[in-house]
């Protein structure tokens, strides 16, 4: 199994972009958005999105998108194969599980079934924050197609609604290998964007073969 990332990013964080490539690593491929100051435009989003998907490696067997702002467990990339194998291709992995927005009562349940089992993976009805994603190479062209269709639908919206049309699940390692600084985003998100259960240690320590725990679709 093999990886491929990139990073989708606006020049204003282009030290937090530094700051990830040391975290990662490695120096990985980035799709930088360079129509000016940062806005709330879904169109322009996907538009940097996009090209951060057109990134991957297609002989890769899955891609990592990470948003600039991301914060990572220590030595992700090396952990991520072993936790990979764990879930049923295809789908889609989220590596961040929230504490807002949506929803926020369906992943506490979630997140108190999960530590109650001891579990290693939450499956949610549908991708709801974008900023790690994982998605198999093989269906990124797919995606990208039915994502230029749609208008005025933020890009990790766009990827999960793609993503719940054809059926697959949305998996998130529990707990999430990657986090969100407190605080407002560029684009205007408030506050309440950590997440709920954070690895700030070594990723690679991880038993990936806990429990799975899934929405209870009724």
């Amino acid at each position: 199994m093999t990886i491929s990332v990139s990073i989708m990013a606006h020049p204003a964080r282009s030290a937090q972009v530094t700051a990830l490539q040391q975290d990662l690593g490695r120096r990985v491929p980035v799709a930088w958005d360079n129509e000016g100051p940062a806005k709330r435009d879904p169109e322009r989003l996907w538009r940097t999105a996009r090209e951060a998907w057109r990134l991957y490696d297609p002989a890769a067997t899955w891609h990592l998108l990470l948003q600039d702002d991301a914060i990572v467990s220590p030595h992700l990339l090396a952990a991520l194969p072993g936790a990979l194998a764990h879930v049923p291709c295809p789908a889609v992995v989220s590596l961040y599980v929230g504490t807002g927005r949506p929803v926020p009562g369906l992943w506490h349940d979630l997140a108190q079934r999960a530590d109650a089992a001891s579990a290693a993976w939450l499956v949610g009805p549908m991708v709801m924050w974008g900023v790690a994603l994982i998605v198999p190479t093989y269906l990124i062209p797919e995606m990208l197609l039915w994502g230029d269709r749609q208008r005025g639908i933020p890009d990790d919206l766009r990827v999960g609604r793609w993503a719940r049309l054809r059926r697959l699940e949305a998996w998130h390692p529990w707990p999430s290998l990657v986090n969100h600084p407190e605080g407002a985003s560029l684009i205007g998100h408030g506050e309440g964007r950590t997440a709920r259960r954070f690895l700030d240690s070594d990723a690679r320590t991880v038993n990936w073969d806990g429990a799975v725990v899934r929405w209870d679709k009724r």
